[in-house]
């Protein structure tokens, strides 16, 4: 095997997929909705937007499910008292989110955060200004068609793989 097929490569779990488009639709049309069932989907998506800090999918779509992954990630902290209303703070959260026509600049870090919530903050009082605070910034980023998301991944890809590469060295 070369050296390069050992070197552990970036790769999302589906980029833009009509079926996950689909999935993600019906999740935000069925307000009744049980977030466990699209939960995988949901995550993929959160994964690759972690990845790359782009997003091809309806922004409207997408902010439903940050809501629903901020919620279910509340059970891995334990109870905090010190956090007055936890319920007011997401309620500002989603306000904030659904009044963007955008996604934030920050949905990179945002995703990171709520994919992964204890390995960054020991505590929900810390974790939800967090989010809170990336949710809240005056700039958005463009929701990409699938072909100019797809072009920007693999230049993203490429430019990443040229700076693994060990680069040549002149002979003297």
């Amino acid at each position: 095997m070369e050296d390069g097929q050992n070197a552990p490569q970036p790769q999302l779990k589906r980029g833009f997929n009509e079926d996950t488009q689909k999935v993600l639709q019906g999740f935000f049309d069925d307000q009744a909705a049980d977030f466990e069932s699209v939960e995988t989907v949901a995550r993929e998506v959160l994964e690759d937007i972690a990845h790359t800090g782009l997003i091809c999918y309806d922004w409207t779509h997408v902010r439903k499910v940050f809501g629903a992954v901020v919620k279910k990630t509340l059970n891995e902290f334990p109870d905090d008292k010190s956090v007055e209303d936890v319920d007011a703070s997401i309620a500002r959260i989603s306000t904030t989110m659904e009044a963007m026509g955008r996604p934030p600049y920050t949905i990179q870090r945002i995703c990171e955060i709520i994919l992964n919530p204890k390995e960054m903050y020991y505590n929900l009082k810390k974790y939800l200004f967090a989010v809170e605070k990336l949710a809240t910034v005056n700039y958005t980023i463009a929701v990409l068609s699938p072909d100019d998301y797809a072009d920007q991944v693999k230049n993203l890809y490429d430019t990443l793989q040229n700076l693994r590469e060990p680069k040549e060295t002149e002979e003297r």
